[in-house]
């Protein structure tokens, strides 16, 4: 019995226009999406390749200057700059990258940043990217809700809901045949329209690992969570609906408010919830805590001399470090507090299926936000291995200074020659190279995406058993 139900269920969704036009669209979709992915994934590879090429560029010729370990952490203050790689599978979640800072300016003693560095026209970054998150996201779920939205209340309407109930099936069987009949229809223009994107982006040259390769079979599982929520939701309003354009308003309203109202609003609210100053005022007070360091490093050394706080010959490392510590300290709470506004937004829209879906698919293709995160961790990190090289090349104690407009010592002046005569190779200099989670971690940051859409789906399976049971056929 409940196999004809769903057998019934499907072929009526086969006959019906909206699957075909779902199906149509879905497949044009895919193929264009992978089209433009191609075409942009190159020009950021393009682009990536020449960035990293300047970096490495202005490198080698610090390291053949004179005083070189000044040349590459101080004189050259605000130094060259680190790239945020192109994601291969942006065609899962481009999460806004290309609205997102790309760019860090990491040194032994600050990180400046964060920067969006671009060689494309900026004005096309306001069209969003035609990605799965926006496929499946919006489509896919509009497609649900119109496939379902007629399921009980439009077999009430036509009569043939009352003579199913007198066949003694279970409502429940008849609402889980409902349900898989429509998730097989839909999985269908699913399946096939991804087959064709992955067929393309071969064909095109992206060089697919095999752990991208269970990182996509792990978002088609996440979409199919995602179409059965929806499902849920459509069967629900139905089974609270007396005829079929109720139930179409109903959803509809459902819908937008699901995918387009609670995200919207989310920023506004985050706002309120963490208060953010100015990237200016921020700049200003991490100068000014910089300021005082310096200050009271002289004033507990009067020794010493120069002012300058950016680490020239002759001036102690170790005001240097101090300062620039008391600099980025500031500068990192209030990036740390970026961050925390972001996550703020996102715990709030999380009432909405459609949010945990593209939060979920930004984690498994480390995109948007998660990305940024990820590589300005490891922005941090390369800072204190450049700071961990400069202390070990350094060939002097970092409390040393010249005593400027005094009467040297032989020792002093043998000490300021030997730090122009510092010979660094281009091999040891530390390079920056960006380095992706590891499948493991990738899955156990995903899970809780999981089980949130897997919540969603049991509680409106739930609701839409208990509002069905309660039917009126008549």
């Amino acid at each position: 019995m409940f196999k004809n139900i769903v057998i019934r269920e499907l072929m009526d969704h086969l006959k019906s226009l909206r699957l075909l036009i779902t199906f149509l669209l879905l497949i044009v979709l895919m193929a264009v999406s992978s089209v433009l992915f191609l075409q942009e994934y190159q020009q950021q590879m393009r682009d990536f390749s020449r960035n990293t090429a300047e970096t490495r560029d202005i490198n080698s010729k610090n390291v053949t200057r004179p005083a070189a370990l000044f040349n590459l952490f101080s004189y050259n203050w605000q130094g060259p700059f680190v790239y945020k790689s192109p994601n291969r599978l942006a065609f899962i979640s481009e999460g806004q990258e290309k609205n997102l800072p790309n760019s860090f300016s990491p040194s032994a003693f600050k990180i400046y940043g964060p920067y969006k560095k671009l060689r494309s026209n900026v004005f096309l970054d306001y069209f969003a990217s035609l990605d799965w998150a926006l496929i499946f996201g919006v489509v896919l779920s509009f497609a649900a809700i119109i496939l379902v939205y007629d399921s009980i209340c439009g077999e009430k309407e036509k009569g043939t809901l009352r003579l199913a109930i007198a066949n003694s099936v279970p409502r429940s069987t008849l609402l889980l045949g409902k349900f898989l009949g429509g998730f097989i229809a839909l999985a269908v223009p699913v399946i096939l329209g991804t087959l064709i994107q992955l067929l393309v982006l071969i064909l095109g040259g992206t060089g697919f690992q095999s752990a991208d390769w269970i990182r996509v079979m792990l978002s088609l599982v996440f979409i199919f969570l995602y179409l059965s929520c929806y499902l849920m939701i459509g069967l629900f309003i139905s089974s609270r609906s007396n005829n079929s354009s109720t139930s179409l308003v109903a959803g509809l309203l459902v819908w937008a408010m699901f995918v387009v109202v609670i995200p919207g609003v989310s920023g506004m609210i985050a706002s309120d919830m963490v208060k953010l100053p100015s990237r200016e005022v921020a700049l200003e007070n991490a100068w000014s805590h910089w300021s005082d360091v310096i200050r009271k490093y002289n004033q507990e050394n009067p020794e010493t001399t120069g002012a300058s706080g950016h680490w020239s010959p002759g001036e102690p490392l170790e005001r240097a470090i101090l300062a620039a510590d008391a600099w980025s300290e500031v500068m990192n709470d209030f990036r740390n507090r970026q961050i925390e506004q972001v996550s703020a937004a996102r715990r709030v829209t999380f009432i909405s299926p459609t949010a945990v879906f593209r939060s979920g698919l930004e984690t498994m293709a480390e995109s948007g936000i998660y990305h940024y995160l990820k590589f300005y961790k490891q922005v941090v990190d390369f800072g204190l291995t450049q700071r961990q090289f400069l202390l070990d090349h350094y060939p002097l104690a970092s409390r040393w200074f010249f005593p400027f407009g005094k009467n040297p010592s032989p020792e002093d002046i043998d000490n300021y020659s030997a730090l122009s005569r510092i010979k660094i190779s281009m091999d040891e200099v530390p390079q920056f190279q960006e380095k992706r989670l590891s499948l493991n971690e990738n899955f156990y940051a995903s899970l809780p995406y999981f089980a949130l859409l897997f919540m969603f789906c049991i509680v409106f399976y739930v609701a839409a058993h208990i509002s069905f049971q309660k039917y009126d056929v008549r």
